[in-house]
């Protein structure tokens, strides 16, 4: 999925990085971070460790892995979903607040009013 690797770096920022490695080549790359995540109230108690790989030269979000603790995991009200799909839709909420991913429909927007329509 397209990403704004800009917000996304500055995203990564904000985590204390276990491991960030990757390649750049010039018609793309491959970068691979992963931390532990920390606020237990944002995870209803169980903050999973996540790994993503991504590509900064053509923008896009590769991959995404939660390893979740589901004896942890107190979620109230998880719509019903499973513990790893409520996680996985808590991290695609973050990044969207972060900038890192656009709200479905909102890149055309942003395309079709570059190309003034």
């Amino acid at each position: 999925m397209k990403c704004d690797v800009k917000a996304l770096q500055e995203y990564l920022h904000t985590k204390t990085l276990e491991t960030s490695d990757g390649a750049k080549l010039e018609d793309g790359g491959l970068t691979k971070c992963s931390w532990d995540e920390t606020d237990k109230e944002v995870w209803y108690g169980a903050p999973p460790k996540i790994e993503i790989q991504y590509d900064p030269v053509n923008q896009w979000l590769f991959s995404v892995r939660l390893d979740v603790d589901r004896k942890k995991l107190r979620v109230d009200d998880p719509d019903g979903m499973g513990e790893e799909e409520w996680a996985a839709s808590q991290f695609v909420s973050l990044l969207k607040d972060a900038g890192v991913l656009k709200e479905d429909g909102e890149e055309r927007t942003e395309l079709g009013a570059s190309l003034g329509g």
